[in-house]
């Protein structure tokens, strides 16, 4: 059952929609379009509940939406809502300021809500003279590109991976690198390795057991690009210069202090691809296996499709 609401509204205004669920549940999810009543286009992304980047104090209950009308003309817009057990809803107007005060593009980020970060981050550039953070504001932007072309790194590893100045000199050495090794190499990819978590351990046994019972693979552990780089002074100034950890052979992926924090997401994963792909190469691997986290799986993934293993 679809339940509409319709609310009077002005032009090129700024609004808070408040709404409070009756029923709350793990299973219980749904969605609110707004639509201009004049053209019935959609004048806001589609909002899904429950959704922690509304919530008032965390509550599941209740949530506060903030949306813009357009320059165009509107009289009035219907809520239309599936799935949701409302026990209220309104709307008021507030003011730009008010708006802006609002609007939080960190937390937004933290939270990984692309589309909705991006309109208000359209929308601050739009109705307020406050200079931004450059690089959140960069680092939005990219995210936002990235998710509208979800082949961008597939035509980054087609066209730029392969005409890399690094890749391509290593490209015309395979025949003079050649094995490096007498047994297939697995390279072990990992996020961290000087913890003590459950995760880490379990990588380095799954290594030590291969190397020490298997007389046709050989084990070697790699750390995500720019780790430790990407923790603070004190802790990576103890993790430097390390060419094994356990006994196991460890290369740590490095171009200077560069890492995640140091760059936009696209930038960060094209060098983690271009870097892995190089030290795959010279060291022969013949699998590639991944542990945490996401983007260490879609970096693994384009570059073993690359190196066809």
């Amino acid at each position: 059952m679809i339940l509409k609401k319709s609310f009077p509204v002005n032009k090129s205004s700024f609004y808070e929609l408040a709404i409070t669920l009756d029923t709350v549940g793990e299973y219980k999810k749904g969605i609110i379009k707004i639509i201009n009543d004049l053209n019935n286009n959609p004048i806001f992304l589609p909002i899904k509940l429950p959704n922690s980047i509304f919530s008032v104090n965390s509550n599941d209950r209740s949530y506060l939406i903030h949306f813009d009308t357009p320059h165009e003309e509107i009289d009035t817009v219907t809520m239309y809502i599936l799935g949701l057990d409302i026990s209220t809803i309104s709307i008021s107007s507030i003011s730009n300021e008010q708006m802006i005060s609002r609007i939080n593009l960190t937390r937004l980020r933290q939270l990984h809500e692309i589309e909705f970060t991006k309109y208000y981050l359209d929308l601050f550039n739009n109705c307020s003279d406050k200079k931004l953070d450059q690089k959140l504001v960069q680092k939005i932007n990219d995210e936002y590109s990235i998710f509208k072309n979800p082949s961008y790194f597939d035509n980054f590893v087609k066209n730029d991976l392969v005409n890399d100045p690094s890749c391509k000199k290593l490209e015309s050495q395979k025949h003079i690198i050649g094995k490096t090794h007498s047994k297939n190499i697995i390279l072990f990819l990992t996020s961290t390795i000087h913890d003590e978590s459950s995760s880490t351990n379990r990588i380095k046994s799954i290594i030590k057991t291969i190397n020490f019972d298997n007389n046709k693979y050989h084990g070697i552990l790699c750390t995500r690009y720019g780790y430790p780089y990407d923790h603070s002074e004190d802790y990576y100034n103890k993790k430097l210069l390390l060419t094994k950890i356990d006994g196991i052979d460890y290369i740590p992926l490095w171009q200077g202090k560069c890492n995640y924090n140091t760059n936009t997401i696209r930038t960060y994963i094209e060098k983690y691809i271009i870097e892995l792909y190089k030290v795959c190469i010279v060291n022969s691997v013949s699998i590639i296996h991944v542990q945490n986290n996401y983007i260490n799986g879609l970096v693994a993934g384009y570059v073993a499709k690359s190196l066809g293993i």
